[in-house]
């Protein structure tokens, strides 16, 4: 069986689905199958470009296409690796900002047919359109709410996929009507040991991957209910930051500094998968952006809680569905409202890199006909 992944982006460490799908295509190569991925919309390229990217020592062939590029363009490329390549799937890894920086994609699935006529389609849908769970929208977010929806519904009417995945029960509802599934995450950041970390020591160490939230009063709430956890523990806490931060960084900062002195804030900024993980591996709490509703379309809440980390969440406690097999995390997850006393170690690693991707082949096996 031969899989061709088709992304956004492929430049390493800047774009989420794209290091998940090299990820999963690194894997199902291992287990003796044939993948390659197209970033169809690049920024960070100027030129088609053919390579390889690594993924520990495995080598996926890959081929970016410039976002400057017309449409024309960009579908000769990608059709030209896809009849080379012949595959028997095409799996596209949908974000609308990741086809379209606006978030309004209104051709994709016009190209997406040209690129793959009479092909077995997939989609996983990571993203849908904005103000899913709320109705708390402007007129302009309504309308781009409106158009968002169109353009999703008439992808799938398009590409007519046998199967379509996504990875929260939110989504899955919305989707219900065309016989959606969910698939769940792995981590976007590989483990590279099994080292557990202890709580001895004079610190509790937190730490924060990715961006800041503009919910910053849910941010402080998480930090009050750390600070407690730290002084029942006798410790201070010391907080690591890893990643660009995004626009709520500074406000962020000066909130960090209401609970812990600034010599115990360690910001790393843009670092490898490989310091990342061994950040984790050396931590104790993480702080996710995420709720009860959505940590499970987190690549980085994921990979913390696949790192053993404790993570607290965003937002309400409530009772969410999530795919069986992150059940194995529930102990893991930590919301303010939370007894204190309930944080009292971190958990072995494990990966659901392997998992996730059997379910995947099994799906695709299934309707392989």
């Amino acid at each position: 069986m031969k899989i061709l992944f088709i992304c956004g982006c492929l430049e390493p460490g800047k774009d989420g689905v794209g290091d998940y799908c090299r990820q999963l295509a690194a894997e199902i190569i291992r287990k003796g199958y044939a993948a390659t991925i197209v970033s169809y919309n690049d920024a960070y390229t100027q030129t088609i470009e053919q390579t390889d990217q690594y993924v520990d020592d495995v080598g996926v062939s890959v081929v970016r296409i410039p976002s400057k590029f017309k449409s024309i363009k960009k579908i000769a490329g990608a059709k030209a690796w896809t009849q080379k390549f012949n595959p028997d799937w095409i799996s596209v890894q949908f974000v609308p900002y990741a086809f379209h920086d606006k978030g309004l994609p209104f051709l994709l699935s016009k190209q997406l047919r040209a690129i793959g006529t009479d092909r077995k389609w997939h989609i996983m849908f990571h993203e849908l359109w904005i103000g899913v769970s709320t109705d708390n929208l402007s007129i302009k977010q309504n309308l781009i709410k409106y158009f968002q929806k169109q353009l999703i519904y008439r992808l799938i009417d398009r590409l007519s996929p046998k199967i379509i995945n996504t990875s929260i029960a939110t989504y899955e509802r919305e989707l219900d009507f065309v016989g959606c599934e969910m698939l769940p995450l792995f981590g976007n950041i590989p483990i590279v040991n099994d080292a557990i970390a202890s709580l001895d020591g004079d610190d509790l160490r937190v730490v924060i991957f990715g961006t800041f939230s503009s919910d910053l009063d849910g941010f402080r709430s998480q930090l009050i209910w750390l600070k407690s956890n730290a002084i029942r523990l006798k410790r201070s806490l010391q907080i690591t930051i890893m990643g660009n931060g995004g626009k709520f960084k500074l406000e962020s900062l000066a909130i960090l500094c209401q609970f812990t002195d600034s010599s115990k804030i360690i910001d790393m900024g843009l670092v490898s998968e490989e310091t990342v993980s061994k950040v984790f591996l050396s931590a104790h709490v993480g702080i996710s952006r995420a709720d009860a509703q959505n940590w499970g379309k987190s690549g980085s809440t994921v990979a913390m809680l696949e790192h053993g980390l404790n993570v607290i969440l965003r937002g309400s406690k409530f009772n969410s569905v999530v795919h069986p097999i992150l059940d194995v995390y529930a102990k893991q997850l930590f919301f303010v409202v939370d007894d204190s006393t309930t944080l009292q170690y971190r958990k072995s690693t494990a990966s659901l890199l392997k998992p996730v991707c059997d379910i995947f082949l099994d799906k695709l096996t299934t309707h392989n006909t």
